[in-house]
């Protein structure tokens, strides 16, 4: 009983109307939806979804968030014929993906690596291209 009312004297009561308006969430450039999947897994920290022609050279930028003295990307199962790689170390680094792709879509993880004085960070990029 007591814990009850120990919880019930925690919720806070409002009163009265705040103007009606609902306040937009702040956009941190993280796909809400990525947060974390049914299984309560953590989701990637970027979602990158872009088009480019097929067979034709191409350069797309995407912001991503330097936790470092340096980062790179380091990338796997990346398709071949594209390249991802830093623009620059500074505080408005971009990740330049570049290449040729054949007619397709090509779903790949990648990981950008954080080099620190402390422990080395990551953060992960799940990036879909479609090349049309």
């Amino acid at each position: 009983m007591r814990l009850v009312l120990i919880s019930l004297l925690m919720i806070p009561l409002t009163l009265g109307c705040d103007g009606g308006e609902e306040k937009p969430a702040a956009d941190t450039g993280v796909d809400a939806d990525a947060d974390a999947d049914d299984t309560g897994t953590p989701g990637p920290d970027y979602v990158h979804t872009f088009s480019v022609p097929a067979d034709v050279p191409f350069e797309h930028t995407e912001a991503v968030v330097l936790r470092g003295e340096e980062t790179w990307p380091m990338c796997e199962d990346c398709p071949e014929g594209l390249t991802v790689r830093m623009t620059s170390d500074d505080a408005d680094a971009l990740l330049l993906y570049s290449g040729t792709l054949a007619p397709g879509t090509y779903a790949f993880s990648l990981r950008l690596k954080h080099v620190l004085d402390a422990p080395t960070e990551y953060s992960t990029i799940d990036a879909t291209i479609t090349a049309e």
